[in-house]
């Protein structure tokens, strides 16, 4: 947790003993009351859960959680303690090495937890208190992983992930002393062929065309709702089903972005559909036709 300031220490917090964070959960409360918790641009908190089984079977059974759902029966006159410490790292650059010296495993991933089939990731491993027993993968051969000589720092240990199954995958690590540690990757399919997809999706599903639409939107790329699978024709966030802003722009942006890098003229022809009728022709006001995208 970093202050937003950006200068002060952040905030680092470890599980006590045998308390992992198997999952987490909204904690939903009254929208009523000041300060609107759970108001249109409020993240809400939630809470670290040690168990998730009963959620599993019953609030989340339609859905797949990230890691596997476990439970705990407490014997008569059997104690168990589970709780988190709170340490204060000196800087952003070592957020790691807290975590080191409070004996927890730690585990850096490069270029991050979001695989394309077409690259080689990296994935480093710490662990003051205990060396690795085995490392295995779920979905069965989701992805391949080799030990490398890259690690420069004593105590690290280095690992090339290769991916070889579309979705999510999940990397566990137990040590020797019973720890597990779970890392979560998200295999996606190769550059040009993400790209490809893209430029489709955004033109033919995501391609809001109604000609009766009373804020002159149509033809053109707007918000998509991936819970629905239909566009946002309507949101209290004006942001969201606007052409403009963040939310807005982003995906017609998206869509001109990739006809730089992958021009394909049935898409580039919707595009200009969308400039000199809505860009131009409403949005702006103007009654010329625009050249964008005709080099």
């Amino acid at each position: 947790m970093t202050p937003l300031l950006g200068t002060l220490p952040p905030l680092v917090v470890v599980p006590v003993g045998k308390s992992p964070l198997e999952g987490w959960r909204f904690l939903p409360e009254s929208t009523f009351a000041s300060p609107f918790y759970q108001s249109q641009t409020f993240e809400g908190l939630y809470e670290w859960q040690f168990h998730t089984l009963a959620w599993a079977q019953n609030e989340w059974s339609s859905v797949t959680p990230w890691n596997a759902p476990t439970s705990f029966t407490l014997e008569p006159g059997q104690t168990r303690t589970y709780g988190v410490e709170f340490r204060i790292a000196p800087s952003i650059r070592d957020i790691e090495t807290t975590i080191q010296n409070a004996n927890r495993p730690v585990a850096v991933g490069l270029p991050g937890y979001i695989l394309s089939m077409d690259q080689v990731g990296k994935l480093f491993l710490h662990n003051t208190a205990s060396s690795i027993q085995s490392i295995s993968v779920s979905p069965s051969g989701a992805l391949a992983w080799s030990s490398n000589s890259d690690p420069k720092t004593s105590g690290w240990v280095g690992f090339n992930i290769t991916p070889a199954k579309w979705g999510r995958a999940r990397l566990s690590i137990t040590y020797t002393d019973g720890t597990l540690q779970t890392v979560h990757y998200y295999i996606t399919n190769g550059a040009t062929e993400t790209i490809a997809d893209l430029g489709n999706f955004l033109t033919t599903s995501q391609w809001f065309n109604d000609s009766t639409d009373p804020f002159k939107r149509s033809p053109s790329v707007i918000s998509y709702d991936r819970e629905v699978n239909a566009v946002v024709r309507n949101d209290p966030r004006a942001w969201i089903p606007g052409l403009s802003d963040e939310a807005g722009a982003g995906s017609w942006l998206a869509a001109t972005m990739k006809q730089y890098a992958q021009p394909n003229a049935v898409e580039v022809a919707k595009l200009e559909q969308f400039v000199n009728v809505v860009l131009h022709g409403s949005i702006q006001n103007s009654d010329g036709r625009s050249r964008f995208l005709r080099h």
